[in-house]
């Protein structure tokens, strides 16, 4: 059977890479001119919105017809960037609740969200049709050992060491021991016991979490390295993740734990069998938000006496942002920026400690006029300036940037190569949650964070040539970086 395929495979190939790219074009397309009838003052039948459950349903189908796992990164953006759409249109429609946040209730009738829906379930899709499927977990442990490692065994042990400790040492930072507060707390007293001054502090987290990631895949794969020193090792940096994401939570950061615990999850849990690795990951994050929950719960009764929804993660908030912004911008209440937020963007980046004025976010400018309770869907932003010109852009980018980080994770993993780059691609993935529902600054902070940090790394790949696989490197490119992929 396969040899019957074989000569048709590269126009089967073919054929599916062009309705790929047709279907992604005509959703770009359906997103501008969609934005530009509903600004008109066109007419939109509420019952479109059923079109969204069909797009994220088809956006699931797609992933699993071009081979996507719970490894690959694809799958749990698309997870992401669907259930804030998903939460308003199960909690209105099939709940049958008449709400589904706490504020601008004005703007939660189906009316008011089936364009917002239409809108985000449309990216939804393309993002499943043009991510790259292809997973980022480490390479068969026989590869890993055989891989021509410039770096000692020794060194290597200490590159660990040395990044765990600035990991917890950022940790520390972020969430001061006063911050470990036991029992009921509202989330805002947890919230301001944190250190802020810096305005990156829970990206240290982030990127000295990744490093230390990568010094793990060193070790691993260093020389002279005993079989029980390796294992040592791999314990004390799963011992010390386990310890960082327990004290984030009781400091009220779920959203940077959930990314650093999915970061680990898409390198090492590929040893474990599927079905219990996808169980274990489901089990982690349901726990993450019942903690979450339980801690600043205000009291049963009134939590019980709601009339709307509380999702898990507090998406039904990320989904109030923008359904509110985009019909605030509709009916002329916010006005278009023009790039407004972008350029602020670039004054809100120094730290705080250098006292300069911080213009507003978008976030302030739809907050200003609602009482919003918190979380921003990526696409608002993009809408807010350059209605659904600037949502083609922005989706644009987050497939350019991720599937990039992809490839360069993969050179990385299998060929030695690129440690600055793997470096930004690691923490890009960790701060996905953050990203997509709550919009790019602090991505933008953490990003750039990354590349300062990664500048030393820049210069040890230059002069060492660390981690460069000789002869094997060419069998390692053909076997696992030219497979088929977007």
């Amino acid at each position: 059977m396969q040899l019957a395929l074989a000569p048709h495979s590269n126009t089967f190939d073919f054929g599916i890479s062009i309705a790929r790219l047709s279907s992604s074009a005509a959703l770009l397309a359906f997103i501008i001119l969609l934005s530009l009838f509903w600004m008109a003052g066109a007419p939109i039948p509420a019952e479109a919105r059923y079109a969204s459950l069909a797009m994220i349903l088809s956006a699931g189908l797609v992933l699993i017809a071009r081979g996507a796992t719970d490894l690959s990164p694809a799958t749990w953006i698309v997870l992401l960037a669907a259930y804030p759409i998903l939460a308003p249109l199960l909690t209105l429609d099939v709940l049958g609740f008449p709400a589904f946040a706490t504020g601008s209730r004005a703007h939660q009738s189906v009316q008011a969200i089936t364009v917002p829906t239409l809108i985000g379930a449309s990216g939804t899709l393309f993002l499943a049709l043009c991510l790259s499927v292809r997973p980022i977990s480490l390479p068969p442990h026989a590869v890993l050992l055989r891989r021509n490692i410039s770096l000692s065994g020794g060194t290597a042990v200490a590159v660990f060491l040395g990044a765990a400790g600035c990991f917890l040492a950022a940790n520390l930072i972020d969430a001061p021991f006063d911050t470990l507060q036991l029992g009921q707390v509202s989330y805002r007293d947890l919230k301001d016991g944190r250190d802020d001054t810096l305005n990156v502090a829970s990206g240290l987290v982030m990127v000295f979490g990744a490093l230390s990631a990568m010094a793990l895949i060193g070790v691993q794969g260093a020389r002279g390295l005993s079989l029980g020193l390796r294992r040592a090792c791999t314990v004390g940096f799963a011992l010390l993740t386990t310890l960082v994401a327990s004290w984030q939570i009781l400091a009220a950061s779920r959203i940077e734990v959930v990314g650093l615990l999915l970061l680990v999850y898409l390198l090492f849990a590929h040893r474990l069998h599927g079905l219990i690795r996808l169980a274990l990951v489901l089990a982690a994050v349901s726990a993450l938000a019942l903690v979450g929950y339980f801690r600043t719960l205000v009291g049963l009764l009134a939590y019980l006496s709601r009339d709307f929804i509380s999702w898990p993660g507090g998406v039904e908030n990320v989904f109030n942002t923008y359904a509110f912004g985009l019909n605030a911008v509709k009916d002329g209440t916010i006005q278009v920026q023009i790039g407004q937020t972008y350029l602020d963007l670039i004054e809100r980046v120094p730290p705080q400690v250098f006292g300069l004025d911080r213009p507003d976010r978008a976030y302030d400018i739809a907050a200003a006029h609602t009482h919003l309770i918190g979380g921003e869907y990526y696409l608002f932003e993009p809408f807010l300036n350059f209605l659904g010109f600037g949502v083609a852009a922005a989706l644009l980018a987050v497939v350019w940037g991720v599937n990039r980080a992809i490839e360069a994770l993969r050179l990385f993993l299998f060929d030695g190569r690129g440690y600055a780059t793997a470096l930004i691609s690691l923490v890009l993935f960790t701060v996905c949650f953050r990203m997509l529902w709550y919009g790019l600054e602090h991505t933008v902070k953490v990003l750039l964070l990354t590349a300062i940090l990664g500048l030393p790394l820049v210069m040890l790949e230059n002069t060492r040539g660390s981690m460069r696989t000789q002869q094997f490197g060419p069998w390692l490119r053909r076997r696992y970086l030219d497979q088929r992929g977007f």
